[in-house]
């Protein structure tokens, strides 16, 4: 179960990067970009760009972001089966700190031997409709990241509250951008711009129960009632 997750998570950080690749070559001066018109208002192919080569890309640009939506459902289903899995293993566990304890209860007084129960670790599955977490094992090559921005508000209804953001998260990774090379959040809105009707993947730390966890998530930036393409805010960290 681990080496297959293993190997999810291989083939999605290389699709993420490819995405990220064509992305930026949509972006060149004589590109017509992730999105927009490749006809001028007469109709006719645009003269100041590549066309064929612009839509070739973009073909192979929804099929990278279709492909990785499969393999981020496929995670999310592998690592609820792996949770499920732990599950039995841990009741024993605690079956078998729970009859020690009152094992130890009966004996005599003169033993001084306090019933003393170890707590068990809770085991925590995101809920299938926000996101996934990525237990440490399955860390592979995120160690080194580190927060550099912190969602301080999410609007309802908005696109980050559709794809599971919470106030409080901070970004590690925002479709391959990171506290190297997100430009003071500048990358970020550009990326967020080419992005508009595609998907981004994030990672973020997430605190629950005075607990850090890595959460993966898909973020569909696109306009709705609300301003921006994300519905969110970001503070710098």
């Amino acid at each position: 179960m681990r080496a297959e997750l293993r190997a999810l998570i291989d083939q999605k950080d290389a699709l993420e990067r490819q995405i990220m690749e064509i992305s930026d070559a949509l972006t060149a001066q004589n590109m017509g970009g992730v999105s927009g018109p490749l006809v001028d208002p007469q109709g006719f192919p645009r003269a100041d760009i590549d066309v064929h080569l612009t839509r070739t890309l973009r073909h192979q640009l929804a099929c990278l972001n279709t492909d990785h939506q499969r393999l981020m459902a496929q995670i999310e289903q592998g690592m609820q089966a792996h949770f499920a899995s732990l599950a039995p293993a841990r009741a024993a566990e605690g079956g078998a700190v729970g009859t020690a304890t009152a094992a130890r209860a009966t004996a005599p007084d003169v033993l001084n031997l306090a019933p003393t129960t170890a707590p068990m670790p809770p085991i925590a599955v995101a809920p299938r409709q926000a996101s996934s977490a990525l237990p440490s094992f399955l860390a592979n090559g995120h160690d080194a990241l580190v927060p550099f921005a912190e969602i301080d508000e999410v609007a309802e209804g908005g696109p980050a509250a559709e794809a599971g953001i919470r106030r409080g998260d901070k970004l590690l990774s925002f479709g391959g951008l990171t506290a190297a090379n997100h430009d003071q959040l500048r990358a970020l809105a550009r990326l967020t711009q080419r992005s508009e009707g595609d998907t981004v993947s994030l990672l973020v730390l997430r605190t629950e129960a005075s607990q850090e966890q890595r959460v993966s998530l898909v973020l569909h930036p696109h306009r709705w009632q609300g301003q921006g393409l994300l519905g969110c805010h970001l503070r710098p960290l």
